[in-house]
């Protein structure tokens, strides 16, 4: 039983949010036979015989199978994003109407004594078929479907003698209480697919930024290489026709030549340093404003002016700290403070969610980056679980001795 907890909290939030409903569906399709039970323990049955109290068990136990397997198989398909086909829905529509017209007759023929527990149990079979029929079709179809089977099964129950006023008091009853669970679970199965497809949208989101980075670093490094590129190999071209002459301008195009490497070599350097240096200031305005769509409360303490690779790694660090807050914990609130004292730059990130059973220090990809860039720079990092279910990661780092740190 814990490790099957322990697993439900790793799932992310959308798949915890389709556990949550599915199971809560299973729960409502399986009230059927509880219903049932009722009956058969109650004291206003003295009348009916065990024979017939043994074919309702059989028929309605039945019926709540078919119900549950239907609701499988409809909510896979939801998954899935297909559409079920309507075959499926064949025999639990089948023994539907027949637990409907039995009800109703057994009330006529004598069977059951009192006319409450025939419109009881026409009412559970039509009612408890709601719920699976509307996971995966529209509504109109679900009721389509619905409101067939039950006047298949009235007309039968009324050739076989049932009054008209057993009929509509039962239709009534049944048609509103299975509206009432079918509108339910219609509006679970469509709260399921807008969390799936908003989880989707925000994957398909991140890839697109992604592949928009990627898109305008490679447009700058086209726009910066492929020039020179065409210089240099129109010059060396015309190098080799000079020397074929024995002209000696073949060695000033040459000299051209490796001046314009030299130049391309600088601009590639220049373009892929701005690629990988990220501002501080505007790292820490990104998280707080991810921080906060994803509901988690963020405050930040301090700010630094730091320059060249030292604020850098902060901004790194910042980046790396606010995506593990939203992976791996169900925060409500993050704090970052930022200070320098005794030579020393000090980040501190910390927040609460950590999910039970976690006392290890994380030793995720990012995290070992964020080491790496601070060991060359002589810097550390801390990275712990603490009491109360909180987290926090502290980055030091000595002071920028050719630019003091100010600290607001």
């Amino acid at each position: 039983m814990f490790g099957r907890a322990s697993a439900v909290r790793r799932l992310n939030k959308p798949d915890r949010f389709d556990l949550h409903m599915s199971q809560t569906m299973y729960a409502t399709a399986a009230l059927e036979p509880f219903t049932l039970a009722l009956w058969l323990f109650s004291g206003d049955i003295d009348g009916v015989s065990g024979e017939l109290r043994l074919a309702v068990c059989l028929i309605w136990g039945a019926h709540t199978v078919l119900c549950l397997a239907l609701l499988r198989r409809r909510l896979a398909a939801l998954r899935e994003g297909t559409v079920p086909s309507a075959r499926e829905a064949v025999p639990m529509l089948v023994v539907t109407a027949a637990a409907v017209f039995l009800g109703l007759a057994f009330h006529v023929w004598g069977a059951l004594p009192d006319e409450a527990t025939a419109r009881m149990l026409a009412n559970a079979a039509l009612m408890f078929a709601a719920g699976p029929l509307a996971v995966g079709w529209t509504a109109r179809r679900a009721a389509g479907a619905y409101v067939l089977t039950a006047l298949g099964a009235g007309l039968c129950a009324g050739l076989a003698g049932a009054s008209l006023d057993l009929l509509l008091t039962t239709g009534l009853i049944t048609l509103f209480s299975g509206f009432l669970i079918g509108g339910s679970f219609t509006f679970s199965a469509w709260t399921m697919k807008v969390v799936r497809e908003i989880d989707r949208a925000r994957e398909v989101e991140s890839r697109l930024a992604v592949a928009e980075e990627r898109l305008r670093f490679a447009r700058d490094l086209h726009d910066v290489v492929m020039r020179n590129l065409s210089v240099i190999a129109l010059k060396t071209e015309l190098s080799i026709e000079l020397s074929h002459r024995g002209r000696p301008d073949a060695v000033t195009q040459m000299v051209e030549v490796q001046r314009i490497a030299r130049e391309s070599q600088d601009e590639v350097r220049a373009v892929v340093n701005g690629y990988r240096t990220i501002d501080l200031r505007t790292e820490l305005t990104g998280a707080r404003s991810v921080l906060q769509a994803a509901g988690i409360a963020c405050r930040i303490d301090g700010e630094l002016s730091l320059n060249g690779e030292r604020q850098t790694v902060l901004a790194w660090s910042v980046r790396e700290g606010t995506t593990n807050v939203i992976r791996h914990s169900e925060a409500t609130e993050c704090s970052i403070s930022l200070s320098g004292a005794d030579g020393e730059v000090l980040l501190t990130m910390e927040n609460d969610g950590v999910p039970v059973g976690r006392n290890e220090e994380p030793h995720g990809n990012g995290l070992a980056g964020i080491r790496d860039r601070l060991s060359s720079l002589g810097g550390r990092m801390e990275a712990r679980v603490l009491s109360g279910g909180r987290f926090r990661l502290s980055v030091r780092l000595p002071a920028d001795e050719r630019q003091p740190t100010e600290v607001g």
